[in-house]
């Protein structure tokens, strides 16, 4: 998490959106994340109502802002999950050259794909 603090502000910095401000807005998820346990945090889906009012409690933020993190996260997780694979096939192919092997495209009887 403080990586991608660090990386934020330096982002922000160039943007010129005020360090007060991004800082606020940091320390707001800090607090959001460490309200959660550790189920909660590998596994998104357990969280109901109950467990949201509760983080939200904890945290010292309103349900909004709890629902958005967590849709925000799941975004993020999703994004970084692809990136990886991206990186892992890219690693791969290389070593397996038959993944390149693409079929051929059926054929038409002179009437087009129409």
């Amino acid at each position: 998490m403080d990586r991608v603090r660090k990386l934020a502000l330096r982002e922000e910095m160039l943007r010129g959106v005020s360090t007060e401000e991004l800082e606020g807005a940091f320390d707001r998820m800090q607090a959001i994340f460490n309200s959660m346990n550790s189920a909660e945090r590998k596994n998104r889906d357990i969280l109901d109502d109950n467990r949201e009012r509760r983080i939200a409690r904890g945290a010292g933020v309103s349900l909004n802002v709890v629902a958005a993190f967590i849709d925000h996260f799941d975004r993020m997780c999703e994004m970084l999950k692809a990136v990886k694979d991206m990186r892992w096939l890219q690693s791969h192919r290389s070593a397996a050259p038959w993944r390149d092997f693409r079929l051929p495209l059926p054929r038409t009887r002179g009437r087009g794909l129409g």
